[in-house]
């Protein structure tokens, strides 16, 4: 990026001032990060958060996914999908898209394993473990029947194998500090083994990769020193699940429930204080969140964090008591902090609720959509 482009991009941003203009500098910035990371990322993050400012979907989310995979920032991760949730109340699709991700990867992180492996004829697999003090996971000797051919002419070689832990991590760091509390403290003797008997030593880096967690591998100079004084190879299998697609869209349906059938509510919040009131006068939509909801199917109270949005009526009146006289829903009521009553009469949604302000209102909804959103 030069200086020009960089000066052209961002008064124009600044002329504009809106949230998109503010998003779409941030990902150009993001764009450039390969060229100057500390340089750019935090600008990208800076011109995320000026959209964020002017209520922009995706610049909540671009800050969900700037700090998700930022360790630096304290509880990242909860922070992030507090960010994707008011992108996605904002109407961000990616936002929905990351924030399950986000739970997914919480649910089966990325794991990396490190397996040590010497090889040769001539191995002696219980002199070399008394050698490093540590028992092999796994050896075998020329000849031997393998698992997988038990029919076979067998091994060719003799073995020693030692397996890590497999370790929730997306670093290499911990692996390569593992190898080297236990292998670098007695390199001299065993690079001498292994020279004299010719044999051979391996690394193998197993990654276990979901839902996009792509690990970063870094080696310093001291452990690549091992791995030349001891004649090692370090090889790298990566397994991806890449299945999330698919998942997510069963995911969406599963999030997304029918409140109504039959006439008859499937889920009531009566007296369940509501944490958070959202009206959208210009879509005709309604979000009220709580911290749990009864279904009345099952007959049982579940303590999950829900939204009951209520959307696309025809019409909606209301009435404040103790006033008998219904108005447009517009100008004639308040914030919601609590539902005290709803029910379905013939295709209409009829609530009683209390107001923050101690005020009660019935409210009627025609002919409108009513699902419940699980978080």
């Amino acid at each position: 990026m030069t200086k020009e482009e960089e000066l052209e991009k961002r008064e124009k941003a600044f002329r504009a001032n809106t949230g998109e203009g503010y998003y779409y500098l941030a990902l150009y910035y993001e764009e450039a990060n390969d060229e100057e990371p500390t340089k750019y990322s935090f600008r990208s993050l800076y011109f995320y958060f000026r959209a964020w400012q002017l209520g922009y979907a995706d610049g909540y989310n671009g800050i969900g996914a700037f700090i998700s995979h930022y360790d630096g920032v304290k509880n990242n991760i909860t922070r992030a999908k507090a960010y994707y949730k008011q992108a996605i109340e904002k109407g961000s699709y990616c936002a929905n898209h990351n924030y399950f991700l986000t739970l997914k990867q919480e649910e089966y992180p990325t794991c990396l394993k490190l397996i040590v492996t010497v090889t040769g004829n001539k191995l002696d697999s219980v002199y070399f473990s008394e050698l490093v003090n540590l028992s092999s996971t796994t050896s075998w000797l020329k000849g031997d029947d393998t698992e997988q051919y038990p029919y076979s002419l067998g091994r060719k070689k003799n073995c020693w194998q030692y397996e890590f832990d497999n370790l929730i991590t997306r670093e290499l760091e911990p692996l390569v500090n593992s190898f080297k509390e236990i292998f670098g403290t007695k390199v001299d003797i065993i690079s001498k083994y292994i020279q004299e008997n010719d044999l051979k030593m391996e690394l193998d880096v197993m990654a276990d990769i979901n839902y996009g967690i792509i690990p970063s591998y870094y080696m310093d100079k001291e452990f690549m020193s091992l791995l030349v004084q001891m004649n090692a190879d370090i090889n790298f299998e990566q397994e991806y699940f890449d299945g999330f697609d698919g998942d997510f869209e069963e995911w969406k349906v599963e999030q997304k429930k029918e409140a109504v059938r039959d006439n008859m509510l499937l889920y009531t919040f009566d007296d369940e204080v509501m944490n958070r009131f959202v009206y959208d006068e210009a879509n005709k939509r309604i979000e009220l969140s709580f911290e749990g909801y009864y279904d009345v199917v099952n007959e049982e109270g579940i303590n999950r964090e829900c939204v009951l949005i209520i959307e696309q009526w025809d019409k909606a009146m209301s009435k404040r008591y103790p006033s008998n006289k219904f108005e447009n829903i517009e100008g004639n009521f308040g914030i919601i902090s609590m539902i005290v009553s709803m029910e379905v009469m013939k295709e209409n949604i009829c609530m009683v609720v209390s107001t923050i302000n101690s005020q009660h209102y019935e409210i009627i909804f025609e002919r409108a959509s009513i699902w419940l959103l699980l978080e």
